[in-house]
């Protein structure tokens, strides 16, 4: 196989508690997360050159070594290397991004980038790495990303990086409808730096109610859990009052867009 085609999908937050702040500047955190149908494109294709090329299209996003696919990419070369005891394999790789999840909004879509190369690049090369390597290069690049190594409705907890897939009745993920923000965004580190912890975590028994519902509830999605979702970032994005949001609208993450749960009759 000389080339491999795949999707890197975006994620919404149903629920985020930021618990607390160690002395590293880490936050600990409680998610529920689910992917969505919004979708980056990343082709991977080997080729004669000894590098690894990228090439973006669509939305802006960082170039070259400033992104998630570049560091990934090479942070995949680097551990075959490791792996097979110094033999050389040539980073040989051309990587174009067809870029449809926007920057800074919440979706995780580097995150889900970079995740996304790792899958591609170790398939691409049969399969050298085992999933906990997989996992370990993924936290070196964000601890939100080892949750896109199998982007499934799941609990993330600790930093982010300890994913438990959550176990349905109905294996059907209900749809969302995203309202992009006109609020300045900040990176993910800045949100964080930015979020006052004392006035965080105070509503996890609302994450647990939804855990439980989502795991023994036959249901894709009922409307009364809408109440059960929340988002510590409120403090830095409110709600803004237009008349396009006539309902009650949720954080993706820790940007400023937000969506809607769509529950069909």
């Amino acid at each position: 196989m000389d080339d491999i085609v795949l999707i890197s999908p975006a994620k919404v937050n149903l629920t985020l508690d930021v618990i607390k702040k160690n002395a590293k500047e880490f936050h600990e955190i409680c998610s529920i997360i689910m992917p969505i149908q919004l979708y980056d494109t990343i082709t991977i294709v080997k080729n004669t050159t000894n590098r690894i090329i990228l090439n973006t299209k669509g939305l802006p996003c960082p170039q070259g070594r400033q992104n998630s696919i570049y560091k990934a990419a090479k942070l995949f070369f680097k551990a075959i290397v490791e792996h097979r005891k110094g033999v050389y394999i040539r980073p040989a790789v051309i990587i174009t991004l067809q870029k449809r999840i926007p920057l800074a909004a919440g979706l995780g879509g580097g995150s889900s980038n970079a995740a996304t190369t790792l899958i591609g690049l170790n398939k691409l090369y049969n399969t050298p790495l085992s999933t906990k390597k997989l996992t370990e290069l993924a936290k070196k690049i964000g601890m939100d990303t080892p949750f896109f190594l199998n982007p499934t409705l799941a609990l993330a907890t600790h930093f982010g990086e300890k994913v438990t897939p959550i176990i349905r009745k109905n294996s059907t993920l209900p749809k969302v409808l995203l309202f992009p923000s006109k609020q300045k965004k900040k990176s993910t580190t800045h949100a964080y730096k930015a979020l006052d912890v004392s006035v965080c975590n105070k509503q996890k028994a609302s994450t647990k109610k939804l855990l439980n519902f989502l795991k023994n509830s036959p249901k894709s999605w009922d409307p009364q859990w809408n109440t059960l979702l929340h988002n510590d970032f409120e403090q830095l994005y409110p709600m803004e009052s237009t008349s396009q949001k006539t309902k009650k609208t949720y954080l993706t993450g820790a940007g400023p867009t937000r969506f809607n749960i769509i529950v069909k009759d």
